[in-house]
Protein backbone atom coordinates (compact mmCIF):
# COMPACT_ATOMS: atom_id res chain seq x y z
CA UNK A 1 0.00 0.00 0.00
CA UNK A 2 1.31 3.53 -1.03
CA UNK A 3 0.69 6.35 0.96
CA UNK A 4 -2.08 9.01 -0.93
CA UNK A 5 -0.18 11.54 1.19
CA UNK A 6 3.56 11.34 1.16
CA UNK A 7 3.86 8.52 -1.08
CA UNK A 8 5.93 6.32 1.52
CA UNK A 9 5.15 2.34 0.14
CA UNK A 10 5.90 0.06 2.77
CA UNK A 11 4.80 -1.48 5.94
CA UNK A 12 1.94 0.41 7.56
CA UNK A 13 -0.58 -0.27 9.88
CA UNK A 14 -3.62 -1.81 8.76
CA UNK A 15 -7.35 -1.63 10.35
CA UNK A 16 -10.22 -3.65 9.30
CA UNK A 17 -13.34 -1.64 9.91
CA UNK A 18 -17.18 -2.24 9.49
CA UNK A 19 -19.75 -0.04 8.24
CA UNK A 20 -22.44 0.75 10.72
CA UNK A 21 -23.85 4.06 9.46
CA UNK A 22 -26.24 2.80 6.69
CA UNK A 23 -26.62 -0.42 8.19
CA UNK A 24 -24.27 -2.33 5.29
CA UNK A 25 -21.74 -3.88 7.34
CA UNK A 26 -19.59 -4.04 4.73
CA UNK A 27 -15.71 -4.64 5.74
CA UNK A 28 -13.21 -1.75 5.15
CA UNK A 29 -9.36 -1.89 4.90
CA UNK A 30 -7.57 1.50 6.63
CA UNK A 31 -3.94 1.73 6.64
CA UNK A 32 -1.90 4.30 9.47
CA UNK A 33 0.87 5.22 7.24
CA UNK A 34 4.01 4.56 9.20
CA UNK A 35 5.79 7.38 7.38
CA UNK A 36 3.43 10.54 8.20
CA UNK A 37 0.76 8.77 10.06
CA UNK A 38 -1.94 9.68 7.71
CA UNK A 39 -4.91 7.35 8.44
CA UNK A 40 -6.80 6.85 5.09
CA UNK A 41 -9.00 4.02 3.54
CA UNK A 42 -7.09 1.48 1.37
CA UNK A 43 -8.88 1.42 -1.48
CA UNK A 44 -12.03 3.69 -1.89
CA UNK A 45 -15.11 2.04 -3.20
CA UNK A 46 -16.04 2.40 -7.34
CA UNK A 47 -19.42 4.24 -6.88
CA UNK A 48 -19.61 6.59 -3.41
CA UNK A 49 -23.22 7.51 -4.35
CA UNK A 50 -24.89 4.62 -2.38
CA UNK A 51 -23.00 6.42 0.73
CA UNK A 52 -24.21 10.17 0.24
CA UNK A 53 -28.10 8.96 -0.41
CA UNK A 54 -30.66 11.62 -0.24
CA UNK A 55 -31.19 11.15 3.32
CA UNK A 56 -27.44 11.56 3.81
CA UNK A 57 -27.39 13.66 7.00
CA UNK A 58 -25.37 17.24 5.38
CA UNK A 59 -28.25 17.12 2.65
CA UNK A 60 -31.29 17.26 4.99
CA UNK A 61 -30.15 20.02 7.46
CA UNK A 62 -31.81 23.04 5.22
CA UNK A 63 -30.26 26.08 6.20
CA UNK A 64 -32.91 28.48 7.48
CA UNK A 65 -35.37 25.48 8.00
CA UNK A 66 -35.63 27.31 11.63
CA UNK A 67 -38.06 30.01 12.19
CA UNK A 68 -35.92 32.15 14.50
CA UNK A 69 -37.85 35.42 16.02
CA UNK A 70 -36.03 38.78 16.23
CA UNK A 71 -34.09 37.92 19.38
CA UNK A 72 -32.98 34.53 18.45
CA UNK A 73 -31.65 35.99 15.41
CA UNK A 74 -29.92 38.71 17.01
CA UNK A 75 -28.03 36.49 19.44
CA UNK A 76 -27.47 34.25 16.47
CA UNK A 77 -25.71 36.64 14.51
CA UNK A 78 -23.45 37.73 17.68
CA UNK A 79 -22.51 34.94 18.44
CA UNK A 80 -21.46 33.32 15.15
CA UNK A 81 -20.06 36.91 14.51
CA UNK A 82 -17.71 35.86 17.93
CA UNK A 83 -16.86 32.79 16.23
CA UNK A 84 -15.31 33.91 13.03
CA UNK A 85 -13.96 37.24 14.33
CA UNK A 86 -13.32 36.71 17.72
CA UNK A 87 -14.65 40.07 18.86
CA UNK A 88 -18.13 41.11 21.64
CA UNK A 89 -18.41 40.03 24.95
CA UNK A 90 -22.46 38.66 24.59
CA UNK A 91 -21.37 36.77 21.33
CA UNK A 92 -18.61 35.21 23.78
CA UNK A 93 -21.00 34.39 26.13
CA UNK A 94 -23.34 32.85 23.87
CA UNK A 95 -20.99 31.08 22.09
CA UNK A 96 -19.62 29.20 24.92
CA UNK A 97 -22.69 28.45 25.90
CA UNK A 98 -24.50 27.47 22.07
CA UNK A 99 -21.34 26.52 19.96
CA UNK A 100 -21.46 27.01 16.29
CA UNK A 101 -18.22 25.06 15.60
CA UNK A 102 -18.21 25.22 12.00
CA UNK A 103 -17.92 28.56 11.77
CA UNK A 104 -14.76 28.63 14.76
CA UNK A 105 -12.14 27.03 11.84
CA UNK A 106 -12.21 30.26 10.33
CA UNK A 107 -11.62 32.22 13.60
CA UNK A 108 -7.63 32.21 12.65
CA UNK A 109 -8.27 33.68 9.27
CA UNK A 110 -6.85 37.49 9.61
CA UNK A 111 -8.35 40.06 7.87
CA UNK A 112 -11.55 38.06 5.99
CA UNK A 113 -12.87 40.70 4.44
CA UNK A 114 -17.10 40.21 3.87
CA UNK A 115 -16.40 40.63 -0.09
CA UNK A 116 -13.92 37.54 0.59
CA UNK A 117 -14.43 34.87 -2.65
CA UNK A 118 -15.53 32.08 -0.27
CA UNK A 119 -15.71 28.30 -1.47
CA UNK A 120 -16.91 25.38 0.25
CA UNK A 121 -16.38 21.92 -1.13
CA UNK A 122 -18.20 18.92 0.14
CA UNK A 123 -20.41 21.37 1.75
CA UNK A 124 -23.89 18.95 1.83
CA UNK A 125 -26.87 21.55 1.59
CA UNK A 126 -24.77 24.63 2.70
CA UNK A 127 -25.45 25.06 6.34
CA UNK A 128 -22.08 26.81 7.00
CA UNK A 129 -22.09 28.93 3.96
CA UNK A 130 -25.70 30.01 5.28
CA UNK A 131 -24.31 31.28 8.41
CA UNK A 132 -21.85 33.00 6.67
CA UNK A 133 -24.29 35.19 4.39
CA UNK A 134 -26.33 35.99 7.36
CA UNK A 135 -23.36 37.37 9.11
CA UNK A 136 -22.91 39.70 5.92
CA UNK A 137 -20.27 37.88 3.30
CA UNK A 138 -21.85 37.77 0.25
CA UNK A 139 -19.50 36.05 -2.58
CA UNK A 140 -20.29 31.87 -1.41
CA UNK A 141 -20.59 28.88 -3.17
CA UNK A 142 -20.44 25.55 -2.07
CA UNK A 143 -20.16 22.43 -4.53
CA UNK A 144 -20.89 18.97 -3.49
CA UNK A 145 -21.46 16.31 -6.37
CA UNK A 146 -24.05 14.19 -4.20
CA UNK A 147 -26.54 16.28 -4.10
CA UNK A 148 -30.05 14.92 -5.88
CA UNK A 149 -29.87 18.71 -7.78
CA UNK A 150 -28.55 22.52 -7.49
CA UNK A 151 -29.64 24.47 -4.46
CA UNK A 152 -30.43 27.82 -4.44
CA UNK A 153 -31.43 30.00 -1.31
CA UNK A 154 -33.27 33.86 -0.74
CA UNK A 155 -30.13 35.07 0.52
CA UNK A 156 -28.36 34.43 -2.71
CA UNK A 157 -26.41 31.39 -1.55
CA UNK A 158 -26.27 28.65 -4.04
CA UNK A 159 -24.88 25.65 -3.88
CA UNK A 160 -24.39 23.55 -7.42
CA UNK A 161 -24.19 19.75 -7.67
CA UNK A 162 -20.17 19.53 -9.10
CA UNK A 163 -17.08 18.12 -8.88
CA UNK A 164 -14.30 20.44 -7.02
CA UNK A 165 -12.24 19.82 -10.07
CA UNK A 166 -14.85 21.06 -12.63
CA UNK A 167 -14.98 24.32 -10.54
CA UNK A 168 -13.50 27.48 -12.33
CA UNK A 169 -12.33 30.84 -11.20
CA UNK A 170 -10.44 32.48 -8.12
CA UNK A 171 -11.29 32.14 -4.44
CA UNK A 172 -9.81 33.83 -2.00
CA UNK A 173 -10.60 31.06 0.59
CA UNK A 174 -11.77 27.33 0.40
CA UNK A 175 -12.90 25.29 2.87
CA UNK A 176 -12.66 21.48 3.00
CA UNK A 177 -14.60 19.99 5.97
CA UNK A 178 -14.78 16.57 6.31
CA UNK A 179 -13.70 16.12 2.83
CA UNK A 180 -10.46 14.83 2.60
CA UNK A 181 -10.92 11.81 4.20
CA UNK A 182 -13.39 10.58 1.40
CA UNK A 183 -11.07 11.32 -1.34
CA UNK A 184 -9.25 9.19 -3.87
CA UNK A 185 -6.71 11.69 -4.39
CA UNK A 186 -6.53 14.20 -1.46
CA UNK A 187 -3.25 15.24 -2.67
CA UNK A 188 -4.43 16.42 -6.29
CA UNK A 189 -7.69 18.03 -4.32
CA UNK A 190 -4.84 20.36 -2.43
CA UNK A 191 -3.04 20.75 -5.48
CA UNK A 192 -6.16 22.01 -7.64
CA UNK A 193 -6.99 23.83 -4.60
CA UNK A 194 -3.38 25.76 -4.40
CA UNK A 195 -3.91 26.34 -8.20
Amino acid sequence: MTCKICGHAGHHQTYRVREMMFGYREWFSYFECSHCGCLQIAEIPADLSEYYPADYYSFTQLPGAKNYNPAQKLMKKLRDRYAVRGRGLLGKRLYRRFPNENLLSLSGIENLRKDARILDVGCGAGVLLWDLRNLGFVNTMGVDPFLEKDLEFANGLRIIKQLFFDVGGTWDLIMIHHVQEHLEDPLGTLQHTAR
